[in-house]
């Protein structure tokens, strides 16, 4: 699951007009426009703010946020440099710039410019490479995708979205969502073509605000979409053990499967169940403590802590409804203050963990 990383960095600045990329087919005119372009835009970037002006487009504040998002993945002294730059209609240029420390390269971010009467816009390259998408509306959700998709799970979705906003007293919100195929072509959309900390990496999903990038083609992203929702009604310091168990519990565990299914909790349950047949003196507080993964389930991703809090987290809202979920939200970091809300409501703490799951497991 990906969403907006960690602390800013300090202040960034660029110059591309050094370097030495020669803009093959592309006239001089034009390649200083776009060299002064990207100065621009990437010196935007390193403020934290880029202003509407200098960006394409009718998505505006969805290529803004992720412009300002790229800006967690860039370092402070590090070479810069166009290292590809192509036609992709008139006046709108594709171009990619390297990113380096010392010899290693870091990223490869690509961005389209557009050249319109002497002033230069950049885009992301999500909007030029959906642009013959077809689209489906389902309800709040408007789907976006070129092959392979499924209007009886988007439904599904759709009503999942209800169901969850209605459960917290929020109305229910409209999302864009783009069927991509792996976390690569994903960030590749967003102005992201290589980055070394997630080269490889393929089962993600990705979403900013009200806008949604699948998990593997798959049209549910509901545990995600419970985090979404949770935000806006948490009143304190987020409790991982807590929320992640509610997703688990209300949505799903965001991986899926080898056939392209999402995992529910009952299924993981029945896992669990078979797991802890064979293996009986397992020790489930610590297995909770140490947040293993792939122990059990058919994804190798499986939380062991967040399965075992989605079951306690479904024995709350059967006693208590969605008040007691609120309280286990609402409890404060980390595990002490979850355990003495779990105490609170339904009597499940460190000391008689193992027993009390195993109990529930046997419902």
């Amino acid at each position: 699951m990906r969403t907006v990383l960690t602390s800013l960095l300090a202040a960034f600045t660029l110059s591309l007009s050094g370097q030495g990329y020669s803009f093959p087919n592309i006239g001089q005119p034009e390649a200083q426009e776009i060299r002064a372009a990207m100065d621009t835009v990437f010196a935007a970037i390193g403020r934290g703010h880029v202003p509407s002006e200098l960006i394409s487009g009718n998505q505006k504040e969805l290529t803004r946020e992720m412009l300002e998002y790229l800006k967690n993945r860039m370092g402070e002294s590090v070479a810069h440099e166009i290292i590809n730059c192509y036609p992709l209609d008139t006046q709108v240029y594709r171009v990619m710039v390297a990113c380096r420390i010392a010899d290693s390269l870091r990223q490869i971010f690509t961005l389209d410019v557009e050249l319109r009467q002497g002033h230069a816009t950049v885009d992301l390259p999500l909007w030029h490479d959906t642009r013959n998408w077809s689209p489906a509306q389902v309800g709040t959700i408007r789907y976006f995708y070129d092959h392979d998709f499924d209007p009886n799970a988007a439904r599904d979705f759709d009503e999942f979205n209800r169901q969850i906003a209605n459960k917290l007293g929020l109305p229910a919100e409209p999302f864009d969502f783009y069927l991509s195929d792996n976390y690569q072509q994903i960030m590749q959309w967003l102005g992201l073509t290589y980055d070394s900390q997630t080269a490889g990496e393929t089962r993600d999903g990705f979403n900013i605000e009200q806008t949604i990038f699948a998990i593997q083609h798959n049209e549910d992203f509901s545990h995600d979409l419970v985090h979404y929702y949770v935000y806006k009604v948490r009143k304190g310091p987020r409790n991982s053990y807590a929320e992640e168990g509610v997703a688990y519990y209300w949505g799903n565990a965001y991986y899926p499967d080898a056939k392209s299914r999402m995992i529910t909790l009952e299924r993981l349950k029945t896992d669990l169940r078979a797991y802890l047949a064979v293996h009986a003196d397992v020790d489930l507080l610590t297995f909770f403590r140490q947040n293993q993964r792939g122990v059990f389930g058919p994804a190798k991703e499986v939380s062991v802590r967040s399965t075992l809090s989605g079951i306690i987290a479904e024995y709350i809202e059967k006693k208590y409804g969605t008040n007691g979920i609120l309280q286990l939200l609402n409890c404060g970091a980390g595990e002490a203050h979850y355990f003495a809300v779990t105490q609170s409501l339904v009597g499940i703490n460190a000391a008689n963990f193992n027993t009390r799951i195993r109990e529930l497991l046997e419902k």
